[in-house]
């Protein structure tokens, strides 16, 4: 990797350790962008630029101008909502020489809507919970015991655990079925959950990396504690799932273990928030994304130690208020 390579790196939010990570791998330039100034990320970057919301159509011109004016060689979407906005772009920034860290749009698109992706793993046999679109198929499937209280509910599009809930009778799912959202219901899965770290080639989609880690506990929709795990088992799972769906760059992976075997949850096309626990434990995917992205492509990234108890915690940034 050359030492003039620049990074971008969007809804910088609370990333302070992406950022460090980038440092560590030498790279020479870290430019962080976000939507408010408050964002703790973007003073620990070299320079920052406070762009538009990506729920606007200023967002995607805005971004690219920055990569196009300042010789950006990669650029990393952190956020589920950066995504949808930039995936058609790929090919307008690699030709003035940014790569954009991002899957197909194809991809994207089927990470984001969860019914999608549901009929995916039907199509492509790969294990997942049982889900329900359509209430009076649930309720036709409920009266026969083939679904059972309680279930999970979700949007169908929606980012993080915004809006998540548990039925426990028909009472919830007429809340459920009546909100604004397009919703689904799916069986509720009580077996231990599992977030893997994929880094997946940015040209091939080969996977060349995998960490999964044991949740021990969540803290607002993220993994805060985490047993680094290993098993061949889980790791043959996530080589199918990737021969069968084309997604590129760092990825997040949740699902859970079942006396049947693993079963899918999502896929996070980005860094997950708890990328830091495979990053510190050996696992890292900074390294080789950016061989990839200045053409010394890695093999394969180590996998971090098992049995690493991984635990998160809180620190501070202060900033002086220049109004």
């Amino acid at each position: 990797m050359g030492s003039t390579m620049k990074v971008l790196v969007l809804s910088a939010g609370k990333r302070v350790k992406i950022i460090e990570y980038l440092r560590q791998a030498g790279v020479d330039t870290v430019i962080a962008a976000d939507c408010s100034e408050l964002a703790p990320a973007l003073y620990v970057a070299d320079s920052f630029y406070i762009v538009p919301r990506s729920v606007t159509p200023e967002y995607a011109p805005a971004v690219r101008d920055i990569c196009k004016n300042e010789g950006v060689d990669l650029c990393i979407p952190t956020l589920d909502l950066d995504l949808d906005p930039l995936a058609e772009y790929r090919e307008e920034f690699a030709n003035f020489g940014t790569t954009l860290m991002i899957s197909p749009a194809p991809s994207i698109d089927l990470a984001a809507d969860k019914w999608k992706m549901y009929e995916f793993c039907l199509a492509h046999n790969i294990p997942t919970p049982r889900t329900w679109i359509d209430r009076d198929v649930l309720d036709r499937d409920l009266a026969s015991g083939e679904a059972r209280f309680p279930l999970f509910s979700k949007p169908v599009r929606s980012a993080g655990s915004v809006d998540i809930g548990i039925a426990r009778d028909s009472r919830d799912l007429d809340n459920i079925f009546a909100s604004s959202q397009r919703m689904l219901v799916q069986e509720f899965m009580d077996g231990e959950p599992f977030d893997v770290d994929v880094y997946l080639d940015l040209h091939s989609g080969l996977v060349r990396g995998i960490n999964p880690k044991l949740k021990l506990r969540m803290r607002e929709g993220t993994t805060d504690k985490a047993l680094i795990f290993d098993d061949p088992e889980l790791t043959n799972f996530i080589e199918d799932l990737f021969s069968k769906a084309a997604f590129r760059g760092v990825v997040d992976v949740d699902l859970y273990a079942t006396p049947t075997g693993y079963s899918l949850l999502e896929i996070n096309p980005r860094f997950s928030w708890s990328y830091a626990h495979s990053h510190e434990c050996g696992a890292n995917f900074i390294e080789a994304l950016l061989a990839d992205v200045s053409g010394k492509r890695l093999d394969r990234v180590a996998t971090a130690r098992p049995k690493w108890h991984a635990l998160a915690y809180d620190s501070v940034i202060l900033n002086r208020n220049r109004h």
